[in-house]
Order: structure tokens, then C-alpha cells, then sequence
């Protein structure tokens, strides 16, 4: 079932008056008129559309294997001439980013018209909010466009959530990859406040000029204004999604149940509930107790008896239920505004997280441009003349510590090659001899100091990209390394310089990896190509 965020934090009167539904005796997906009951469409996609916002919504073609486009006005003519290989939800602006199969990220209309193309630096992007976009670069770092496709505010951030309410908040991280730093920003980048990481292990969303955090060394959770500054404390323990302030309410959670509170901290529902969440009309809230789901206003009264397994509100008198496997259309009165009954409809509780790029939360969409050209200069910047990333001929393992530091010497019995996973690529350290051997002297088994690197494999996954991207690799390649002087011998297996170190690249490549290997002695290289992935290394054992 899709996730659909029905709302923000803050109050709402949001109505959600075309949903996809699936009948209970149907393979197909329809679209139903809330308001009244009515159809617009009844089975007529294969594949289940997307949420419905301002008219617009997507369905995956099976046929293209990419997704068209419809408007809710015309549900059986795409409006796109070329299924897209990714699309996000419409926001309510009517933008969406899209990507079609080998290209960039682009900004379209409701006519899917383009109105601007992302830089091929822009690897992943989220649809807008609050009139930006967060965005993820080629070196994993978020950034802000805004509805021209300009970039606003440069990528620089290691953790990044959308903006509300003309405030973003932003990690910066330490050598080791560790947030240390939150700070919030304004859309011209001013830093309003900053705060150490070390004590916050959760925030909830900016809403009505506040967001929740945890302080885990005091075990509570407040809520701090733009400026870092606490406003409300003693709100009970963290609990996932649920602190978020809307219209000066939040629920809270005593470590058992949840009930409400307002925004000084007065309870105004007493922990009794078994869950408690807010729902697209500020006032009213999915409440549980006794393992059914109820719907109550924000003083205790009960507007829908709690006897449902599930319920969600797509406007202030028009409801969900569900009982069993099926779903119907209800208003207060508990009268059915349609007959039919559903086993599936496009929707799911409003989530009230922070939304930041990569989670489930945010609607968001990858560049299918692959770029051989950056990747490759990316290798050959890394291949000098007597190494490769920084390895020489004959490296002993003891100049690789920093990827074995605090390891056990048991864990590499056996092995002889060492992995890391560094950006693009992932790497293959691999030795003449076992990485650790027993020593009866030490009573267990020690690094072997006298194993020396002979080679290196290099793996670059392109399973997202189309499968041109394998070729593309392959001839820039080549073309890159007879810019440099390689000359190629056993048939374009192997390709050295001076007769020094090899680089090869097989013929063909396995599944939707493409690999180069360098070696320090020509010796292995027969070795390499055609048994590498028995005698080097298992693909699950990357732990280390």
C-alpha cells in the first residue's frame, strides 16, 4: 500500500477527493470521487497510480517498463509522449521531477512540459516544498534547488531535511562520517542557530515556528523555537513520529500510551491510548484502544466508535474504514457513501517525520545519466605511475591499518584480499598469502605482516542506470587509457605502459557490474580474469 502524506504540520483542512481503490473482486485499480461516492474511472490500470495531488498522479507501464502521466480529468490518455523511467508525486504547485531512461533530472508541468534541466552533477531529488528542493550530489552531499532548476544553496551538507516554514535543518560531519553539528537555516543560507549532535538522538518536524528533539541525557523531549532556544519540556519520552505541533498541540507518548498536550505542556488527553496520531483535519486524531481504531476530536470526543482495524480521513465528514481485508467509504454517521466495498486503496496514516532525501518520506527521484566520462577520469586520477589509490607494488599489509584497525586477526583466516567500499567504487585488495596466520607463540591467530598487495580489483555497480551504461564504460575506457599511452596485448584483456603495471578489463561483464583490475606482476593476471570470484572473494562477507 503507498504511503501518502495527506499533510503537513500545521493546521489543515487538506481533502483528499480522488483515490486510487481497488475493488474487492477486481485485479485493477480504479479512481474514486470521494465527495460522493462516484467513480471517474473503474478498472482501468494494471498497476496501482500514485497519489492524486493537484489532479495529477503517475502509473507504472508495464509494457515500457518506465511510468505515464494522467490527469484525473482525462484518467485514460497519458499525458507524456515518453514513459519516464522515474517520477516523483506532483506537489501542489503542480512541478514534479522526472527522469527519462540515459538522461539527467528534469522540473515538468502538469503537461509535462520541461521546465528546466538539472546539472548532471545532481545524482537524486525530492519534489518541492516550501519552494525548494533538496537535492543529493555526485559526491553525497544535499544541497537546495529552486522551481528554475537553479541551485540556491550549494551541497555541502553531509544530512539535510526539506524546508517549512522558511527554515531547513542541516548536519555537518566530522572526519569519520558522524554528524556533530545541527544548525538551522534560512533560504539565503544565514545560520539562525547551531547545536551539538551529541546529545540529540531524534527531532520531529518544523512546524508553527518549533520542532521536537530528544535529549538523551536527560531522557525528554522538548521542543526548541528557529533559534535553538526551549520553548516546552516534559513532553514524555520520544516516540517516533508523533511529537509535531499542530494548531498548539502535540501528541506525547509516557513511554506506554499517548495522549495530548499543549504547546506549554498542559494535558489536554491524558496518556491513555494505545497510539494516538494526527490526521488531515487538525483537529481530529486516529486514536487505538483495545487493539481497534477509533477517530476523536482534540477534547476526547469520539467521533468515529473504535470499531475498525483501520481508518483514514480524506476530509472532515468522508472516511476510510477498514474491517478484515476490506475497506469502505463512510461518512460520520457511519453511512456508505459508495456500495462497493475495496480490498486496496492509496493510502496510509499521514506521517509526521522530518522528511529528508533517501527515506521512504520524501517522494524523490535518480539521475539515469551515467556518466562514463567523470567516472573514468575519477579511475586515472587514482592511477599514477608506480601506484593505484595510493597502493604500491609490494604494500604489505601493514599499510593498510586504517582497514584493519580494531579487527580481530581471526576474522581474516583464510582471506587474502581486503574490501572497501570507497564512493563509486568498491575495492579489492588482493595478497599473496593469507591475511592472518596462527602463531602457537601469541596462543591465537596475527595479522601476517609479510603478506604484499599484487593486485587490486575495482567494481563499479551500475545495476540503476540503462544498460547502455556497461558499453559507455567499456569504450571510454579504452579510449581514455590510449590517451595515456597504454598499449593493449592479449586481446584487449590487458593493458600496460612501459612494460610496468597492467590494467585489465574483461570482455564481458557480469550482471550490471562493470570491473578493472590493476595488477603490480603480470603473473596473476591469467589468474585474475578467469577465477577471480571463486578465489578472492565471497560477495557476502563484506564485513570487514
Amino acid at each position: 500500500m503507498t504511503v501518502v502524506l495527506l499533510c503537513s504540520c500545521k493546521k489543515s483542512t487538506i481533502t483528499t477527493q480522488y483515490v486510487g481503490v481497488q475493488l474487492t473482486d477486481s485485479e485493477w485499480w480504479s479512481i474514486i470521487d470521494t465527495k460522493n461516492g462516484q467513480f471517474v474511472v473503474r478498472d482501468e490500470f494494471k498497476n496501482e497510480p500514485s497519489p492524486i495531488i493537484n489532479d495529477m498522479f503517475h502509473v507504472k507501464n508495464d509494457a515500457t517498463g518506465g511510468f505515464d502521466v494522467y490527469n484525473v480529468s482525462d484518467p485514460k490518455k497519458a499525458v507524456n509522449k515518453e514513459s519516464y523511467k522515474g517520477i516523483t508525486d506532483f506537489s501542489e504547485d503542480g512541478l514534479a521531477l522526472a527522469v527519462k531512461s540515459g538522461e539527467g533530472i528534469c522540473i515538468i508541468d502538469k503537461k509535462c512540459n520541461v521546465v528546466a534541466e538539472l546539472s548532471h552533477d545532481i545524482k537524486r531529488c525530492g519534489l518541492f516544498h516550501d519552494g525548494l528542493a533538496l537535492f543529493e550530489d555526485q559526491n553525497e552531499k544535499y544541497g537546495y534547488i529552486n522551481k528554475k532548476g537553479e541551485v540556491v544553496i550549494k551541497a555541502k551538507y553531509d544530512g539535510a531535511l526539506v524546508f517549512e516554514e522558511g527554515y531547513a535543518l542541516v548536519g555537518i560531519a566530522d572526519g569519520n562520517g558522524e554528524i556533530k553539528k545541527f544548525d538551522f537555516i534560512d533560504k539565503k543560507e544565514n545560520v539562525i542557530s547551531s547545536f551539538n549532535a551529541s546529545t540529540i538522538s531524534g527531532g520531529g518536524k518544523f512546524s508553527e515556528g518549533v520542532m521536537a528533539v530528544n535529549d538523551t541525557e536527560l531522557e525528554d523531549v522538548y521542543f526548541i523555537n528557529k533559534k535553538g532556544e526551549k520553548v516546552g519540556s516534559k513532553f514524555g519520552k520520544w516516540s517516533t513520529g508523533s511529537y509535531c505541533m499542530i494548531d498548539g498541540k502535540t501528541v506525547f507518548y509516557d513511554g506506554n500510551v499517548y495522549g495530548l498536550k499543549s504547546k506549554d505542556g498542559e494535558i489536554l488527553i491524558r496518556a491513555k491510548y494505545e497510539d494516538l496520531l494526527p490526521s488531515s483535519i487538525s483537529n481530529l486524531y486516529y486514536a487505538k484502544k483495545n487493539e481497534k481504531v477509533g477517530l476523536i476530536d482534540d477534547k476526547d470526543g469520539i467521533v468515529l466508535d473504535f470499531d475498525y482495524d483501520d481508518i483514514f480521513v480524506v476530509g472532515s465528514n468522508t472516511f476510510f474504514v477498514r474491517n478484515g481485508e476490506t475497506f469502505s467509504l463512510i461518512n460520520k454517521d457511519g453511512k456508505d457513501i459508495c456500495k462497493e466495498s475495496f480490498q486496496e486503496i492509496d493510502l496510509d496514516y499521514p506521517d509526521y517525520r522530518p522528511m529528508r532525501l533517501g527515506s521512504y518520506e520524501l517522494s524523490s527521484v535518480r539521475s539515469d545519466y551515467f556518466d562514463a566520462a567523470g567516472i573514468v577520469t575519477k579511475i586515472f586520477n587514482n592511477i599514477k605511475e608506480e601506484s593505484c589509490f595510493g597502493k604500491k607494488a609490494n604494500a604489505t599489509l601493514e599499510s593498510f591499518q586504517e582497514l584493519i584497525q580494531d579487527a580481530e586477526a581471526r576474522k581474516y583466516s583464510g582471506k587474502i584480499y581486503l574490501y572497501e567500499q570507497d564512493g563509486y567504487f568498491q575495492k579489492y585488495y588482493l595478497f599473496d598469502d593469507y591475511l592472518s596466520v596462527y602463531d602457537p607463540y601469541e596462543y591465537g591467530y596475527v595479522f601476517n605482516k609479510y603478506a604484499n598487495c599484487i593486485a587490486i580489483k575495482c567494481e563499479i555497480d551500475v545495476s540503476y542506470y540503462s544498460e547502455t551504461a556497461k558499453e559507455k564504460f567499456r569504450k571510454e575506457f579504452y579510449r581514455q587509457l590510449k590517451d595515456k599511452g597504454y598499449t593493449s596485448n592479449e586481446g584487449q584483456i590487458w593493458w600496460t605502459k612501459d612494460n610496468k603495471n597492467y590494467i585489465g578489463i574483461p570482455q564481458e561483464f557480469e550482471g550490471r557490474t562493470v570491473i578493472f583490475y590493476y595488477t603490480f606482476d603480470s603473473e596473476f593476471n591469467n589468474i585474475l580474469i578467469q577465477d577471480t570470484s571463486n578465489q578472492y572473494y565471497d560477495d557476502e562477507d563484506y564485513d570487514y
